[in-house]
């Protein structure tokens, strides 16, 4: 049986550089950044990662995106030739603390070897719970103090 690999989307799959132009007023703009999810970079390396991860794990991707906007995400995934076996959307830009434990429950239910999360909230969490977490560009939520 195949060990389980989580990875989040925004800042690990799809690079994040310009998720500042969807803040006004610390708030983010979910609307705005959902419509430009079409015309989103991914970032190589990641996407890379995956397909060399593909035979070994069973890859599982967990994202905090609207389930609104699901359609529109697995077109990305699929135009960007991003492998994965399970997607699985938390519904909530909004609630951070929802986010963190969902994302723990998430990865209690599929206890995998390793996840791969950007954000520094969900690094955290998730590290306290005990997982195993690489965080590939901290420098921006760094910068934005999430």
């Amino acid at each position: 049986m195949k060990r389980n690999i989580i990875f989040d989307i925004d800042g690990v799959i799809v690079d994040n550089s310009s998720h500042g132009d969807y803040v006004i007023n610390n708030v983010f703009d979910n609307e705005a950044f959902s419509k430009a999810i079409p015309f989103m970079n991914p970032n190589d390396w990641a996407v890379s990662m995956l397909k060399s991860l593909k035979e070994d794990f069973h890859i599982i991707l967990v994202t905090a995106r609207e389930k609104q906007y699901k359609n529109i995400t697995l077109a990305w995934l699929k135009k960007n030739n991003v492998f994965y076996n399970d997607i699985i959307f938390i519904n909530s830009y909004v609630n951070d603390e929802y986010v963190v434990k969902y994302k723990i429950i998430t990865a209690n239910r599929f206890n995998p070897l390793f996840i791969v999360e950007d954000n520094k909230q969900n690094v955290i969490g998730l590290r306290k719970a005990g997982y195993t977490v690489l965080q590939p560009n901290f420098i921006y939520y760094r910068l934005s103090g999430k």
